[in-house]
């Protein structure tokens, strides 16, 4: 949540909501997305939970590797990009 931001208890709350298995999970059956969160599997679609494109199948696991973080560099382009960007809105 952004510093300053209203209604902090009221995001918790929401978050909260967010994050549990059920909601997880109706957000996964909408967007077609995976999701992080322990114990929402049981109120996945089936077709979701199967798709080897949204879930990686066990055989695969393997082949995965995180993306690089950018260098300090490109961050720093970005945080001025992005600055100057909101000054100006």
């Amino acid at each position: 949540m952004p510093v300053g931001a209203p209604n902090i208890e009221n995001a918790k709350i929401f978050i909260n909501w967010m994050m549990s298995p059920e909601q997880a999970a109706a957000a996964s059956n909408f967007s077609g997305y995976d999701n992080g969160i322990t114990g929402s599997d049981p109120f996945m679609d089936e077709a979701l939970k199967t798709d080897p494109a949204v879930v990686v199948p066990a055989d695969k696991v393997a082949l995965i590797s995180p993306s690089p973080n950018c260098g300090q560099e490109a961050r720093d382009l970005y945080t001025e990009v992005f600055t100057s960007w909101q000054s100006e809105q």
